[in-house]
């Protein structure tokens, strides 16, 4: 069976299969996750290859502009999870050293980031084909109880990925 996804559904593919659990994994039975297996083998090197691209493009742009010339060290009050500043036990607002782009690089670094982001949705969108086994989505779904661990969503994606 030949299945054409984008770049992006492939990335969303093994963020999905990275996120099943093992009452996921059960619901699904030994022939669905066999399936899943082989799937993934053809998918998973394309994902980490755009994620190793990606890294190493932004990497360029840190090296390019995260360094004594373009950027400084400022000190900033530290922020949780929330966006709100971290306190001390005497209720101080606790500081960390960051790197700040200094004002006249700004644009640049802007234009660059943007540049690239445009570049990699780009990729994002081209499609590609992969060969693998399909499997009778309807059948899992017929033998599914109704207290399943899989939701509604899961055995969309399933069907997305090996549906035939």
């Amino acid at each position: 069976m030949n299945k054409i996804f984008n770049t992006l559904e492939v990335l969303n593919i093994v963020g999905f299969n990275n996120q099943l659990t093992e009452e996921k994994n059960a619901a699904m039975g030994i022939k669905i996750r066999w399936a899943l297996k082989n799937a993934l083998k053809t998918l998973i090197p394309d994902a980490q290859q755009f994620e190793e691209f990606r890294e190493a493009e932004l990497q360029k742009i840190r090296d390019e502009f995260f360094n004594d010339e373009k950027s400084e060290e400022v000190s900033r009050p530290q922020l949780n999870d929330a966006g709100e500043p971290v306190l001390d036990e005497e209720g101080n607002e606790v500081q960390e050293t960051v790197r700040q782009i200094k004002k006249e690089f700004i644009d640049d670094y802007q234009i660059t980031i943007s540049k690239l982001q445009q570049e990699l949705d780009d990729i994002l969108k081209e499609k590609h084909e992969y060969e693998y086994k399909g499997v009778d989505i309807n059948a899992l779904v017929e033998t599914l109880p109704d207290d399943t661990a899989l939701t509604f969503e899961d055995v969309n994606m399933l069907d997305l990925i090996l549906g035939e």
